[in-house]
């Protein structure tokens, strides 16, 4: 994703956000964008979920970066989950641990939601990805149940 599209996802949940306050944020060590060939910055889903954990430990907590940077420095060295074996095969034939954390693609494709959906999913609080930017396995079925409910003619915004 470029800047502008980083800033227009996150913009509902944080309305004053700016390109500027981007480029603040990665300056200060809080986000690591990868530079491609033309020097312009392109953010992962780990990038935009580090800098909605910032953003949202500054508006909630009233931290300072110096302890929001701590808090995602001791998650970048937390050791990963011990692997556990997976117990599902899904209809395709791959194997699925229903235990292990899944990325926003794998969310999408467990869930049936399209891109838009899970946006607002996001957008509104249903589903949040870790520092990581994966979905623990709570998300993935709050994502499956709101899809159900939504089936059922609700609008996601009203849930």
């Amino acid at each position: 994703m470029k800047i502008g599209e980083v800033v227009e996802h996150l913009r509902p949940s944080f309305p004053a956000l700016s390109i500027s306050k981007v480029r603040y944020l990665e300056s200060e060590g809080l986000i690591h964008p990868h530079r491609v060939g033309n020097g312009y910055r392109q953010y992962s889903q780990a990038d935009v979920e580090r800098l909605r954990f910032t953003l949202t430990a500054q508006r909630d907590e009233y931290l300072p970066l110096s302890v929001i940077r701590q808090r995602l420095e001791q998650m970048d060295r937390k050791p990963p989950a011990q692997v556990r074996v997976p117990r599902v095969v899904a209809s395709h034939g791959r194997l699925v641990d229903e235990d292990a954390p899944v990325d926003l693609d794998e969310l999408m494709r467990r869930t049936g939601a399209s891109e838009e959906q899970m946006d607002e999913l996001i957008s509104i609080g249903v589903v949040a990805a870790d520092a990581r930017g994966t979905f623990r396995p709570t998300a993935l079925r709050a994502a499956e149940l709101a899809m159900q409910i939504h089936e059922l003619g609700l609008p996601l915004r009203n849930l």
